[in-house]
Order: C-alpha cells, then sequence, then structure tokens
C-alpha cells in the first residue's frame, strides 16, 4: 500500500495549473436559435413583448411580481420622521406599516411610467433582444427550463 500524495505541496518557483477550471455557476444558458423583428414606433408593453415573444420562439415568458411591481406599481411618496413610539412586532417579528403611519401618509404617490418601451426596433436574435428590454428598463431576464 502506497501512502497518499500529500495535499499541499511547496514548489520553490511559480506554478500555474495547466488545466483551466471552469466555474459551472457562471455559465449563462443560452436561449434556444430565435430570429425575432419587432418595429414599434409607439409605447410597447413589457407584456405585448412577451406574448410577441411567445408567439413567434415559442417559448413561454413568464415576468415576475417583483418586476411588475417595480414597472407598473407605485414608487412612494417623501420620506417622513416617524412620531411616537414603534408598536411591538407581531408573533413573526414584523411591525405592521400602517402601526407606524406609513398607510396614512397624506404624501403623494409617484407613477412609475418605466413598464412601457418606447420606440422599440430590433431585428436579430432573442438573447440580444431580451438584454436590451432589460437594460432599458432595469431588469433581468433568464432562461431555464425552457422558458424566459
Amino acid at each position: 500500500m502506497t501512502s497518499p500524495s500529500p495535499v499541499l505541496r511547496e514548489a520553490s518557483r511559480q506554478w500555474v495549473n495547466p488545466t483551466p477550471m471552469i466555474d459551472r455557476t457562471a455559465i449563462k444558458k443560452a436561449t434556444p436559435p430565435c430570429t425575432i423583428t419587432i418595429n414599434r414606433q409607439g409605447s410597447l408593453s413589457l407584456h405585448d413583448v412577451s406574448e410577441r415573444i411567445t408567439r413567434v420562439c415559442r417559448l413561454p415568458v413568464s415576468v415576475t411580481p417583483d418586476a411588475l411591481t417595480l414597472l407598473g406599481g407605485v414608487s412612494g411618496g417623501q420620506t417622513q420622521q416617524m412620531k411616537g413610539d414603534i408598536p411591538p412586532p407581531d408573533v413573526n417579528g414584523m411591525v405592521p406599516l400602517a402601526a407606524i403611519g406609513m398607510a396614512s401618509s397624506s404624501a403623494p404617490a409617484a407613477v412609475n411610467t418605466g413598464a412601457n418601451l418606447n420606440g422599440l426596433y430590433w431585428n436579430g436574435p432573442l438573447a440580444g433582444l431580451l438584454d436590451t428590454i432589460a437594460s432599458r428598463l432595469g431588469v433581468s431576464w433568464r432562461y431555464e427550463s425552457g422558458q424566459i
């Protein structure tokens, strides 16, 4: 029986591993090959684009609720200082927003109109279109389990 090799071995000169290490988490799964054309001067919603991708490329597209909230929701009002003591948390450790005066705020809410794409012109691969939309709307996308 031979003794196992030491885990650490000291070298007197610089050593570089000749076999590259591949980070499996960094490999982005490529979308299926699909060329898509969109030529729209006016306003186009994210919902309209996702329907077009599904119809042309035959890929299911789902927009996550947090992206919909970000793009179409209310972005809130002014920051205000709370008056009085903080109420005790509930059994889950959360303080209800209504209890600390957030729901009764009289600050006007600003509506985020970033959900629409104005003047979307694209003729090329699907991944490029998704990158363009993501950069214009400030969201991200991923292709996983056969859907976007």
